[in-house]
């Protein structure tokens, strides 16, 4: 038997007005209603379960409707963009990087995590060293802190 029921869980919401007749369920009704339910329950039968395991055989590995662009390493932009607003204006510092857009400050190595975050989403089977997250950033960070940035990150992964 499938019943429908307008279940209200927000505690903060008072319905005025509301007729006993009507499929409502407020948040303080619905401990109750689930014991009911509970207690209504036939016990599971086999056919439940044959269901899910004949769903779980035809379980396409990768979704035809999934688009996924395409995109390779040279034909992206590299560079660091700022992790506020997104744009690639960031001047240099001595230990971070400032957005000369909307005034954010990051440490250079916080910026070259989220970088290697983004490289790794975007090409998780492509080879990665410092060399080419220094390219990956856009150049302005060294060489040293890349390879330094990147063990860290490597050994905490």
């Amino acid at each position: 038997l499938i019943e429908k029921k307008l279940i209200f869980i927000n505690p903060e919401f008072t319905l005025y007005g509301n007729q006993p007749d009507l499929p409502i369920v407020l948040r303080s009704q619905l401990n109750e209603y689930l014991k009911s339910i509970e207690s209504q329950a036939d016990p599971l039968q086999n056919y439940p379960h044959q269901v899910a395991a004949y769903l779980e055989k035809i379980k396409l590995a990768q979704n035809p409707y999934e688009k996924t662009p395409k995109y390779s390493y040279e034909m992206l932009d590299k560079g660091i963009l700022c992790k506020s607003c997104g744009e690639n204006h960031l001047r240099e510092g001595h230990r971070s990087l400032l957005c000369s857009s909307c005034g954010l400050s990051e440490t250079k190595s916080s910026a070259i995590e989220r970088m290697i975050e983004e490289y790794r989403l975007l090409f998780p089977d492509r080879k990665f060293t410092p060399t080419i997250l220094k390219e990956w950033c856009g150049n302005v960070v060294s060489l040293d802190l890349c390879g330094r940035v990147l063990r860290k990150y490597l050994r905490s992964n």
